[in-house]
């Protein structure tokens, strides 16, 4: 279960190339589908993830949320110490920056269970 890059020349000689998700079945089979661009193929290849095995995205999106909740309580006994210096300034930056990603990602999860949710 991958997302790759394939290369090939064609009868011509021009050489061509297309992102490729290849997906097993449980019972070995695989199946490979073709896109013009990495992000089609990443997309398809989680749609078929999250088909295969539904409970994942939940389980992950509930992570992603648990290190939101702590990065948000780790910032707010920071920012509660009046004596912030700029080590602490910048290391509240990174947790800012570190709670925004899982947030994002925590919404890619959400979309991916929707999508799940709309193909049943």
């Amino acid at each position: 279960m991958s997302v790759r890059l394939r290369r090939w020349l064609n009868p011509n000689g021009r050489r061509r190339e297309a992102w490729v998700a290849d997906i097993s079945e449980d019972d070995g089979r695989r199946h490979l589908k073709t896109f013009s661009t990495k992000l089609e193929a990443d997309k398809y290849h989680a749609m078929v993830m999250a088909m295969k095995n539904p409970k994942r995205p939940t389980e992950e999106l509930n992570l992603e949320l648990s290190k939101i909740s702590t990065a948000l309580t780790l910032i707010d006994e920071m920012i509660a110490d009046s004596d912030i210096d700029v080590t602490q300034k910048k290391a509240i930056g990174r947790l800012c920056t570190e709670a925004k990603l899982a947030y994002e990602r925590a919404f890619e999860h959400v979309g991916t269970i929707a999508l799940h949710a709309s193909l049943i």
